[in-house]
């Protein structure tokens, strides 16, 4: 049910902010979990006429992160929602990917999208706080979306791929949870 939903959804909001300043209640948690109820999120909500934006999300196996699952949902859905904006009247394919590396002992999650890419002047400057492309979305939420991986959970954020026409591929690397 849309209405129900979309209150849980404004009090998760509202608690977010307040979670960003406190490093309290990290536990270990399935990645896959909040990917996947981050997907179903979105999937109910693309544009599904007209030209159409595909999520696509493939999970191998993880090895659990110490995390909030809270702020690492909205850090995903920035990096989802740039994407939906640069996509927005041209349609195109929005793809995550998750892996497990044992040699560094991170778990990997590119997102990617196939849309117009981040303009080359702008690259420079899109973790920066107020930084907006907005007419092809991207920009958008970047800064608290590093803050989120990089300064909350011990992470990187890296734009590894973008180019005119070419989409643009974040790549988000989270530590494994110690064992």
């Amino acid at each position: 049910n849309g209405m129900a939903q979309d209150i849980v959804r404004l009090s998760k909001v509202a608690n977010r902010f307040e979670l960003i300043g406190r490093r309290s209640s990290y536990q270990e948690l399935q990645l896959e979990t909040v990917l996947l109820d981050t997907e179903r999120y979105f999937q109910a909500r693309l544009p599904k006429r007209g030209t159409r934006i595909q999520l696509k999300v493939h999970i191998e196996d993880l090895s659990p992160v110490r995390g909030n699952a809270t702020l690492l949902e909205w850090a995903f859905e920035n990096l989802i929602k740039n994407s939906i904006d640069a996509l927005t009247g041209r349609g195109g394919v929005i793809e995550i990917k998750a892996s497990y590396d044992r040699d560094r002992n991170e778990v990997d999650i590119t997102f990617s999208d196939n849309g117009p890419g981040i303009a080359r002047d702008v690259r420079r400057h899109i973790f920066e706080t107020g930084v907006t492309t907005k007419a092809k979305g991207w920009g958008v939420g970047l800064a608290l979306t590093r803050r989120i991986i990089e300064e909350n959970h011990g992470g990187r954020l890296i734009l590894t791929h973008t180019g005119t026409d070419k989409g643009a591929t974040f790549l988000v690397c989270l530590p494994a949870a110690p064992h």
